[in-house]
């Protein structure tokens, strides 16, 4: 009897551990949603603007006896090319100005720089039969996904990087960790391939980047304009 009473008692129990573990298992919250993959909203969007976009980005190299530097540009049109002013700083050097994708150079010279402005234009002396040149945009947002495209590191390579539009301050735009030495001079464009800025610097402790607006583009586009002899 009193084997039989145990036994019955173990049953119970167990029922009742059952039963518990059932209720737990039953308040666990099924999901009914599928995660999504992590995917880069710009990658796909980007794509025919960063392939033109290569066409119209050059890649410079000073080189000297005692020293050698790298940055990137952009054409402006067949014989002259935009980039940063501190890229062309170093006077007496021989200038080599590489065209995409890598087989064709030309030798370029700096025939006018702000270096406030941190701009300069070079003059190639083999000419650029382009299907498009550099286009500029004044027209952004804070949090519009860019792509920067330029020289990194020195590596004589077209090297893409995507990232959005921190802020500004008028002069210059800002974002977050999107380029390193080598790509000063380099253009920052939308999906629809217009330039927002250009390449210029970067406070890598912060992981804050500036490019030259496009708005001070204009401005010292203008001031070159005005330093042109006057056709007759």
């Amino acid at each position: 009897m009193r084997r039989l009473i145990r036994t019955l008692a173990i049953l119970l129990l167990l029922g009742l551990g059952i039963a518990g573990w059932k209720r737990k298992v039953m308040l666990v919250p099924t999901v009914r949603a599928k995660a999504p993959a992590t995917h880069y909203p710009a990658s796909d969007t980007f794509r025919e603007a960063i392939a033109n976009t290569k066409k119209l980005t050059v890649l410079i190299s000073t080189e000297g006896w005692e020293t050698w530097d790298r940055g990137t540009g952009v054409l402006l049109d067949s014989t002259h090319v935009l980039t940063c002013a501190h890229v062309v700083k170093d006077e007496g050097n021989m200038m080599l100005v590489y065209f995409y994708p890598g087989y064709v150079l030309a030798h370029g010279k700096a025939v006018y720089s702000d270096s406030f402005k941190d701009l300069a234009i070079v003059e190639i002396d083999v000419p650029v039969n382009a299907e498009e040149y550099a286009t500029f945009t004044t027209e952004h947002y804070d949090g519009e996904p860019i792509v920067a495209i330029g020289n990194a590191l020195g590596s004589l390579q077209w090297f893409v990087n995507y990232g959005v539009i921190s802020g500004g301050n008028g002069k210059d735009l800002y974002s977050e960790n999107l380029i390193v030495a080598g790509d000063s001079g380099g253009p920052w464009i939308d999906s629809k391939g217009r330039i927002v800025a250009i390449s210029a610097w970067g406070i890598e402790s912060a992981g804050v980047d500036g490019g030259v607006s496009s708005r001070t583009v204009y401005d010292f586009l203008q001031a070159y304009v005005k330093t042109l002899p006057v056709k007759e």
